[in-house]
């Protein structure tokens, strides 16, 4: 290969190695050009980031309260919980007061009927006594003993 040669062979690399530069270039124009595009969305994209930061500062703040209510619904419940219990308890300590007062009720009940029924009986037997003394005295007899 003579040097005539071995120039043109560099030529035709230097011409292939500048095609591959442009093409570069060009690709790079292309994504500068994109690049810019971005760049112009900039200022729109960081509005609508505000803004949603501000909603999400709103929903955090409504959560929060959310969260307060919550917890103060569980404390009340709870205490709802303990009084219902303790309610209950004095029913049913009402319940067995009331038993116990209704078992001694029927028994002063039941003593008051035998001391009636005794007394009822002592009258009966005085009465009987005296139409009998009465009937012997004066004679008369009585039909329900014949």
């Amino acid at each position: 290969m003579n040097s005539e040669d071995k120039i043109v062979k560099i030529l035709e690399d230097l011409q292939a190695d500048v095609s591959s530069i442009k093409e570069v270039q060009q690709v790079q124009g292309k994504d500068n050009a994109a690049l810019k595009s971005d760049v112009g969305k900039m200022p729109a994209i960081e509005k609508q980031l505000e803004q949603q930061g501000k909603l999400l500062s709103v929903v955090m703040n409504n959560t929060a309260t959310l969260l307060e209510e919550h917890s103060a619904q569980r404390m009340d419940i709870r205490s709802l919980h303990t009084d219902v219990g303790s309610l209950h308890e004095e029913v049913h300590a009402s319940h067995e007061e009331l038993k116990a007062e209704i078992r001694a009720a029927r028994a002063e009940a039941k003593m008051d009927n035998v001391e009636l029924k005794a007394q009822v009986l002592k009258k009966n037997q005085s009465h009987e006594r005296r139409i009998t003394n009465i009937e012997d005295q004066s004679g008369i007899e009585n039909p329900e003993k014949h």
